[in-house]
């Protein structure tokens, strides 16, 4: 994993009473890539995917409380206002039509992000996500209650578990789960909290219905017997990977950049 900063420009942008979002781009092709990172990861876990992906017009941000962003607003966060957020940069940054990639809580932002941009975006991809009905539909308010609890009282232990079971692949030996792991506890439980909290109250079905563009997402396939497979969203294309966890841009960013271009030449002819 590495966290490389070849941007040709970057800065932070804010507005008054918004969140900040931290942004580095490569100017390149069309259409623009917006790469939103996952629950308490950050945007360098995209970089070895943007690598594959030279020539294109890539973005890559940090949502608050993440990476080089810091928090500029009051908790707690929601899914809808930092795809406002998102949708906000892409407007600052004079995107023409983006098409917005989002991993794992990426991709709610994503489709947020989507709805406020509307037919300025030309479409959301997502890498694993979506389809685990613990996670993207609402949950009961008591469930919401003690599932944060767990996390809010064994933070550090928690993350730790949870990268053991879903990464499934260590391409460099440079043991990555733990590496995953250590960078997603790193956030805090006070940041990682409120984004769970957030992410447990927002549903796919509804608020995807909201966007009229393409929605598909890249998912692993190995991974399903650990998820609680939610019904079909309609409109959504599902693909799979194989022999990756949760973190494929992580596991394998060549794969996964290959099914990517495939979808993007697909939604540009």
């Amino acid at each position: 994993m590495i966290d490389c900063d070849d941007a040709a420009t970057k800065g932070v942008w804010a507005q008054e009473g918004r969140g900040a979002i931290s942004w580095r781009r490569q100017v390149g092709d069309e259409p623009p890539l917006v790469f939103v990172h996952g629950w308490c990861c950050r945007g360098s876990f995209w970089d070895d995917v943007c690598h594959m992906l030279a020539g294109r017009d890539r973005v890559v941000l940090d949502l608050p409380g993440h990476g080089g962003t810091p928090i500029i607003r009051d908790l707690p966060f929601s899914i809808e206002s930092l795809g406002q957020d998102v949708a906000s940069l892409a407007h600052h940054l004079k995107l023409d039509r983006p098409v917005l990639i989002g991993h794992s809580l990426g991709g709610p932002v994503a489709i947020e992000a989507a709805r406020v941009l509307g037919g300025d975006c030309r479409g959301v991809i997502g890498v694993d996500t979506f389809t685990d009905r613990r996670v993207y539909h609402v949950r009961p308010s008591a469930e919401i209650a003690e599932r944060l609890e767990l996390l809010a009282t064994d933070w550090s232990d928690q993350l730790r578990s949870l990268t053991r079971m879903i990464v499934l692949r260590d391409p460099s030996g440079v043991d990555l789960p733990s590496q995953i792991g250590d960078r997603m506890a790193a956030v805090g439980p006070q940041v990682g909290v409120s984004y769970m909290d957030a992410l447990l109250r927002w549903d796919v079905a509804e608020r995807s219905s909201g966007y009229p563009g393409p929605v598909a997402t890249i998912n692993s396939s190995a991974l399903l017997p650990l998820i609680e497979v939610a019904p079909s969203v309609p409109g959504l294309e599902i693909d799979y990977m194989e022999e990756v966890g949760h973190f494929a841009m992580l596991e394998d960013p060549t794969a996964l950049a290959v099914k990517i271009n495939a979808i993007l030449d697909r939604w540009t002819r």
